[in-house]
């Protein structure tokens, strides 16, 4: 129920409005075909090659991208991408001393923000902010 009233009046309009069921039918349907959609891009970007700070920068920029919708990771990407955030960031690590200072800091804000998101997504279920994925379940 939505309560709606003026300014200094004291009687209150009740408006009800139902649960369109339908549409959120359809929305855990969306959340779920693009949930499955990042599970199965993470797996080829995880399987890149390191090779250079240029390959850091864009392996992490691509995963700070395909993390950014936090409600439509499952557990086995949060796992994929949180390795593969490890192994570039020992990576990194490696060569920061090599690369320059703007290469290793770009490189370590995508890290950065990809270990966020990965945070956010983690913590959504638990603190029932996002609903389960159909992948988790199974």
């Amino acid at each position: 129920d939505i309560s709606v009233s003026s300014l200094g009046s004291q009687s209150l309009q009740q408006i009800s409005i139902p649960l369109n069921e339908s549409a959120l039918i359809n929305y855990n349907i969306k959340l779920n075909s693009l949930a499955n959609v990042r599970d199965y891009l993470v797996t080829f970007i995880t399987q890149l090659l390191i090779t250079t700070s240029n390959s850091i920068i864009l392996q992490s920029s691509s995963l700070v991208q395909l993390t950014q919708a936090t409600n439509q990771l499952t557990r086995n990407t949060l796992m994929l991408v949180a390795n593969r955030c490890y192994q570039l960031s020992a990576a990194l690590y490696a060569i920061f001393e090599k690369i320059s200072y703007e290469d290793a800091q770009s490189a370590s804000n995508q890290l950065f923000q990809c270990a966020s998101n990965l945070l956010n997504a983690v913590n959504g279920p638990l603190q029932g902010r996002t609903e389960v994925l159909d992948l988790d379940n199974s």
